[in-house]
Parts: C-alpha cells; structure tokens; sequence
C-alpha cells in the first residue's frame, strides 16, 4: 500500500503540481485509526559494493550512506533526512550531501547542502544551499552558491517565488538583493516575473545590468517565443570556461538568442556580433556568429567568419543534434543520422603567427600567411578529416637558438593524423636551405604536437645565432650540416639536433660574467654561479616547456671561445675537433658532456686588467664536459712567442764569477720562450710556467737551467720573472739599480699605455666590422721597447734604442686568409757617438691552404734591428709549411714507410 499512500498525500497536498507532472490517480483511501500507513524506517549503508551497477553503470560505491524517515497518512506528515558523505557519478563527485525535508498537510520544507562538488578537472565548489518553502501550490526558494570554478555564479545568493495563479498559470519572481554573475553585482528590477500558461509566455520587465554597462534582457515573443539580448559582453568570458593557459581572449560583442517556441524548442537561433575579436591582445578583426536550428530534432545550421582587411577566416558547419529524427527516406542516409558533422573552414592570408599560441616560448617574431581549406565530415568525437594549408612569406625564429627560419610557398596536408608536409623547403638567413618532413600532429584535432625534422642541404645552414645573454652557458653563431628534430605535444615539445660544424660556427663559451673580480686571474678564478637559484614546485604534476638535446661534432673549421674575463680580453680562442653533447631540461637546467681537442689556437692573457699578452695555445690540449658546464676539466699548454731579452738580469748572482766574455753575452738579447700549462677544472685551473732558451749556448745555458731548477723550487720567485716577462718584456733582477728601476718604471708605463689603447682600438674595430662577411676578426697591437746591450766588448762600446711599432691583424673570407700589416720605427746610438733611426714596416701574408688547415704558405717583409752595430734591416721571407697529426709513433712509422700492395702491415714500435 505505500505506493498508493505516497501518491494520495502528493495528490492531497499539492494538487496543481501532482496534475501537472501527470502523477498516477491513486485508489481513494479511507482515513482511519485501524487502516493508517504508518511506519520509520531506518537504512545505513555502510559499503554497497558494485551493487550500484546494477542500478546506474556510472553511479559509483556509496559508503556509510544514512536515510530515516517518517511516514504518517493519518496526520499527513512525512519527514525524511538523508546523508551521503561521498556519491560519485560518472566524473561528478558530490562530499557533504544532506538533504532533509518535513511535511504536514498542506506546508512542507525542502533544504539541500552539499560542502563541496568536485568537477572531472579537479576543480571543486564552495558549500551550496538551496531552501525551499512550500505552501499550498507556491513555493519560495533560496540560493547560496559560492562555486568558485569560473566566477559565472561567484557569490550567488537570491530569493524567488514560484506561483500559481491558477490551474493553467504560473508566474516566476526573482529578488535580487545579491545577484552576483560573471564576478560582478547586477541589478534586477522589483517588479520582474516570467509567466507560463498554456501555449503561451509572458515577460515583464526582466533585465539585469551591472555597474559595467553589461545588461541581459528577456523579452516575449509572439506569444510562444523568447528573445535575449546581452550587451557590453568581454571575449574573456571564453577564459572562465576554458582555462588554456597560452591563450587570452579579448573585444567586446553582443549576443543575441531567440526560440520562436519555448514550449517546443522551435525555432531556436543564436548570434553573436564583435567589431574586435582579439587573442592574446592581437586584433583578429570582425567577428560574426549566425547558427538555427528548427527545433532539437534537427540540424544545427551555423556560420562563423573573423575578417579583417584581406585576412578572413571563415566556417559553415551542419551538424545533426543528438536527438536528430530524419525522414524515413533517409533512414538509410549515413549525413542524416545523429551527432554527424559536415564542416568547412576556409582561410586567406590568415596569420601563421598564431603558431605562437600553442607553442609557448618556443618561437617568436612570426610573420607569414596561411591560404587553406579544412574539411570535417563524420560522426563525434572523431570524424573524417582531410585538407590543405600553404604558407606565404612564413618566418619564425626558435627562440633558444635564436635561428630564423624562412618558409615560402610551401603546401601542407591535412589528414586525420597530421598537417603534413613532405619535403617542404626552408631557409636560413642566408639562403641556405633545409628539407622538411611532417609536421603538427593530431588526434581529431586534439592534443596537438609536433613531429617534424629538417635535413640540411648543404655544410653552411645557420642553426645557431644567440648573442651574450641569450643562454648563460654559450652562444655564437653555428652553421655546418645535420637535422633537427622537433616532437612532442606543444606543451612539451623535444628539440634533437644532431649537427656537424662548418665554416662561420663560432662558440663562445663565458666561465664567468663576474665583471668586479680583481684578482690575479692567472692564479684563481671564480664562479658566480656556483648555486642554482631555481627551483620546481613540489606538487607540480607535470612539467611544461621545451626540452632540447644537442649532438654536435666540432670540426677545426669551428672557433671556441673561452671567455675569462671579456672586459679584460682574457680569453682563450680556438680550433679543434670533437664531439659534445648538451642537454636542457624542461626547468631550463643544461648539462653538457664531451670532449674538445684543439688543433690551434691563442690565449689573450691579461694580469690586473691591464697588461695583456697573446700566447699561442699548442695542438692536443682538451676540454672535457661531463656534465655542469661550469665543471670542465682543461689540459691546455701555451706558449708566449716573440720574447727577446738579455739573460743577465735572470743569472745576476752567477756573473759575478764569470768571465768577461761571458758577462758581455748575458747583455745580449736571446729568445726566450715563456709556456703556461692550464688543468685541472675549468673555473679554478692549476696554472704551472716554465721559462726556456731555445737559442743558449755554453756557460750561459748552464747557468740559465741552473736558475730555473732553483725558480720551480719557489713559486713566487717564478711568478716573479713571469711578471717580468709579460709586462715589462725582460728578467727583473734580484738587485735592482737606480739605472735599471728608472728603465723598468719607463718599459712598464709605456707597457701600460701601450695595452690600454690596443685593447680600445681593437674594441672600436671589432665593432665596425661585426656584420663585414669578409673580415671575421680584427685585433691591434701597439707596442713601445728599450734595449741596451754592449756592440764591442774591446772598444767598451754600449748601444740603446727604441723601438715602436703599431701592428693591424685580420682574418679574412672564413679565416683562409690571415694578414697583419703594420709600421715600426727604430732608434739606435751607440756610446762612441754613431748613431741611426730606420722607418719601415712589417708586412706577414698567411694563406690556408687546405681545410683542415695543415697546410699554409707564408710571405712577410719586415724590419729588424742589427745586434751588431750595422744598418738595421728590411728583410723578406717566404715558406710553406704542412702539419700532420699521429695519434701514435705506430701510425707515424706506418705512413711514412711505404708499404707494398696488398702486404700485411708489420706492426712495428709500441702504442
């Protein structure tokens, strides 16, 4: 009998509503102490198991669920109190649920909470309470709603009145006193209502408007219809509901939306009206949306188009509503069943730099146009899709390396996986081109990605172009051969480059941008960097960004800079081959490994940022990386050319028991050879010096070596001559003279002087000639030196002089060619009253003339000073020289013993 007895009490109590929902005439019941439907009924369900299932496929376990309730017909009351801390239907999960309602005779309240909703996203409500009271036929209704997934309904808390006003009408009130929609407060007029009866609605004055010009007006129409109109709109509402972190939408538009038959959603249209559609603060230009439909069992008809001047983008589109009813002719039809979609989207001079939406911080400054056609026909989520794009004029530049990309006239296909292309063709800068297969990946237009690489066509494509402060690590300019790998979704895309070096690729490498460190750089160096800063939240859930790994073989076509100290010029410059590998994860982190060795190269030494001297750095030295860029270990020996200074301010203690003869050769200039030996790890290197005297014959070599044994005993003694050789240019004696400190103070202003202005002059020609493609580097020497030495050591006879000299060094057309050109003049006088000052010049013309440079020619003309007394002297040389590299005295004894045909090799010597 409870069926019946629920059904009589509805029909009793709420007769207008139990008749419109059409609720079953239960059997008259007699009302009587021996025949009354009474009872309480308790139900806890602590766990129920997949039992669900067989009830709702998507209604999930429920535990520890509570329902009482009372039933009394007699007294016409009914009480029922539910509680479900935790229901979850299909991606809907309500925690907190109560609902409690109580009813006697004809009056009854309604209440529902729940403390929080949490969305498939993740995303969750703030508690909601809805309160209802129900007198007779007319129910109040409260609202509280906090919801705080995308401020539509932020802070909603209204009062409304459901009435009836007789058997056919029903009139609906809304007050307003906090009426709160997309984050703003509106206002409602008092005297609103919205009244149904039969076939037919009528609306009085129902508008919202808020204190931001936006209004939403209702109005009837044609009896059976409604229309809405909202004005004063933002685009950026599209961000409250679709929360894509790359793009931002923005303009203002109208809406407007009419059903001609509310009653049986007839008729319905809906459009929307923006003079500026914008993206990201990009105008797009006009926006229209027109879409119809006769009623919900037929087809949606709608248009879109975004034009602005020449670029339009337009889309018409027919899709059957999931509740499509077709003609029994059709019945047969595939286009004419539910859910099919027949879209087209068509695009002219459509801007490619969109790209830059989806791909973050990959690339910028993209230019060009897309012509194309788009074409989705099927059944949702997944219908057919074919198509093509072409590009116009496309550039772009990836953003890491700073390489710009040039892309004309290229065509693109469109299929369900991939807008594609095979073989397109781009360009560097220069016209260099690359090969291009794939391209933007997809799954019915979702989870879009890149799956694309570009094969080089010739040694000289530019992959790399950074400047300093580009990439704390390195930058420069790489060209050469290979290809680049470009996958993953746009969130997460991977860069693979695996490339070989070519002429131009120049890599400087800065080991510190310390630029306040006065130390002695030849004894310590620092890192500024020694601590990372950055940090990855903990509760991060995925890691966004780009994630590049790079293979690349340096060829000793490639110049490596080192940079010490780049304000004092303390850098090491050179050539090589190997092979390193450099990673950079999502959190920006780069680790580098591999190893360096160098063929040739030079080392602009600089002491206390002033005195700055080239040494030569010698074939076979390395640098290896296995891992913090900063943490490379170097094996590098160089050597300072040039040197020629007498010996006696070196071996003073050992003259005094020398003979004459002996003492007089001393005051001769000799060559020196000053060597430096860096290891150990790249920010702090171990730096070890020798002195050597190629040229020392006799006593004195005797006496030289014997010195040095006792110099690499005591290190600051050894740094001692050093100092003296690089910035003073000869030995500094344990006891120095007045005469002998006047003419160091002379030699070591002069020395100053003298570097300072190179350092300048070099700096202001490195500078205009930066974009000259024929000279790559310029670097100018001017250089002041006073000699003394004894001419006769019967006539007693002692010369001085001058020398000044002021020397120009370029490299020209990709290094082949390097020339160094400059004047010198010299002054000489001599005690016995003879005298001459000599003009001329130095002229030094190198060519290279293979690739792998072992072999050179070599032409110079230069002035050079007579030792003896004589005229001084212009002299021209020439010469040619080759080099060759054996990894072992095997090889070596192997290719120059030549061997007979087909004979087995002999292994001859040891590794």
């Amino acid at each position: 009998h409870l069926p019946d007895a629920f059904l009589e009490a509805l029909h009793y109590h709420f007769p207008t509503y139990a008749k419109r929902f059409k609720l079953k005439v239960p059997t008259p019941h007699v009302h009587s102490a021996d025949s009354t439907n009474q009872f309480i009924a308790n139900l806890h369900i602590k766990n129920s198991g997949d039992f669900t299932k067989f009830i709702a496929p998507k209604l999930d376990t429920l535990k520890d669920l509570k329902l009482t309730t009372y039933f009394d017909d007699l007294q016409n009351q009914l009480e029922i109190e539910l509680e479900a801390p935790s229901v979850t239907y299909d991606t809907l999960r309500i925690e907190g649920g109560k609902l409690v309602a109580d009813f006697l005779n004809k009056e009854g309240t309604l209440n529902i909470n729940t403390d929080k909703v949490i969305l498939k996203n993740g995303k969750q409500t703030e508690p909601i309470t809805i309160s209802t009271t129900l007198v007779d036929d007319d129910l109040s209704f409260n609202i509280k709603f906090a919801p705080h997934i995308n401020n539509v309904l932020s802070n909603l808390d209204f009062n409304g009145e459901i009435k009836t006003l007789d058997s056919t009408r029903t009139r609906i009130t809304l007050d307003s006193d906090d009426f709160f929609l997309l984050s703003s407060k509106w206002n409602l007029n008092d005297d609103n209502y919205i009244e149904f009866e039969k076939d037919k609605i009528e609306v009085n004055d129902f508008r919202l408007a808020d204190d931001q010009g936006r209004s939403i007006e209702l109005q009837a129409y044609q009896d059976k219809g409604l229309n809405l109109l909202a004005q004063g709109f933002h685009f950026g509402i599209i961000d409250t509901f679709w929360n894509y972190p790359l793009l931002d939408f923005g303009g203002d538009f109208k809406l407007f939306a009419n059903v001609g038959d509310v009653f049986n959603m007839k008729n319905i249209e809906l459009g929307i009206r923006a003079d500026s559609f914008l993206i990201n603060e990009d105008n797009y230009g006009d926006f229209t949306l027109k879409a119809s439909a006769l009623d919900l069992k037929s087809s949606l008809k709608s248009f879109v188009s975004i034009t602005k001047d020449t670029m339009q983008l337009s889309v018409r589109a027919n899709y059957n509503l999931p509740s499509f009813e077709p003609l029994e002719k059709d019945s047969k039809d595939k286009t004419k069943k539910p859910k099919y979609l027949d879209l087209t989207l068509n695009t002219a001079k459509y801007p490619l730099a969109f790209l830059e939406y989806f791909l973050g911080h990959s690339i910028s400054n993209t230019v060009g146009t897309i012509n194309g056609q788009l074409q989705l026909s099927g059944f949702l989520p997944e219908p057919k899709i074919s198509g093509y794009a072409k590009v116009l004029d496309g550039a772009t530049t990836i953003d890491f390396l700073q390489s710009r990309f040039h892309i004309h006239n290229q065509l693109a296909k469109i299929d369900d996986k991939c807008i594609c292309s095979d073989g397109g063709i781009v360009t560097d800068m220069e016209g260099n081109r690359a090969y291009v297969n794939g391209g933007i990946t997809h799954k019915f237009l979702k989870k879009l990605g890149l799956d694309v690489n570009m094969t080089t066509a010739n040694d000289r494509f530019i992959a790399l172009n950074t400047k300093k402060g580009d990439n704390d690590v390195f930058y420069g300019r790489g060209t050469g051969s290979g290809t680049i790998w470009f996958s993953g979704p746009f969130s997460q895309t991977d860069i693979n480059i695996n490339a070989v070096a070519g002429k131009g690729t120049k890599i400087v490498i800065p080991v510190s941008y310390d630029k306040e460190a006065s130390e002695n750089r030849f004894i310590t160096f620092t890192d500024p960097n020694a601590e990372r800063t950055d940090t990855i939240e903990e509760n991060a859930t995925e890691l966004r960004g780009v994630k590049m790994d790079m293979d690349l073989t340096l060829t000793d076509v490639a110049q490596v800079d080192l940079i010490f100290d780049e304000q004092a010029g303390d850098i090491i410059r050179g050539r090589g081959k190997g092979n390193v590998q450099i990673y950079l994860d999502r959190t920006q982190e780069l680790t580098m490994y591999g190893d360096y060795s160098i063929e040739e190269g030079e080392y602009l030494f600089t002491l206390y940022n002033i005195v700055n001297k080239p040494f030569t750095v010698q074939r076979g030295g390395t640098i290896t990386w296995t891992g913090n860029p900063f943490n490379a270990i170097i094996d590098l020996h160089a050597q300072y050319k040039g040197l020629s200074t007498p010996i006696a301010g070196l071996i003073q203690e050992y003259l005094g028991f020398a003979s004459t003869q002996t003492q007089v050769n001393a005051r001769v200039p000799t060559e020196v050879d000053l060597l430096m030996h860096l290891r150990g790890e790249l920010l702090k290197p171990t730096i070890d010096f020798d002195i050597q005297f190629p040229r020392l014959q006799g006593k004195l070599k005797t006496y030289a070596e014997s010195k040095m044994r006792t110099l690499k005993q005591d290190q600051n003694a050894l740094n001692r001559q050093v100092f003296g050789l690089i910035a003073l240019g000869q030995f500094i004696p344990a006891e120095i003279s007045i005469e002998q400190s006047t003419d160091l103070i002379n030699n070591t202003v002069s020395e100053l002087l003298a570097n300072q202005l190179s350092i300048i002059l070099t700096d202001l020609l490195s500078e205009v000639f930066k974009e000259n493609k024929v000279i790559s580097n310029v670097d100018v020497d001017l250089a002041y030196n006073r000699f003394d030495e004894q001419a006769s050591l019967d006539q007693g006879d002692f010369r001085s002089g001058e020398q000044y000299q002021f020397t120009t060094r370029a490299n020209l057309l990709n290094d082949r060619w390097v020339i160094s050109v400059g004047p010198k003049f010299l002054t000489a006088g001599a005690s016995s009253g003879n005298s001459q000052a000599s003009y001329g010049h130095d002229i030094v013309l190198e060519y290279i003339v293979t690739d792998d440079r072992t072999l050179k020619l070599r032409f110079s003309n230069v002035l050079e000073p007579s030792i003896g007394g004589g005229s001084n002297e212009q002299k021209t040389a020439a010469g040619i020289s080759y080099e060759k590299e054996f990894d072992s005295f095997k090889e070596f004894l192997r290719g120059a013993v030549k061997k007979k045909k087909d004979a087995p090799v002999e292994e001859v010597g040891t590794d």
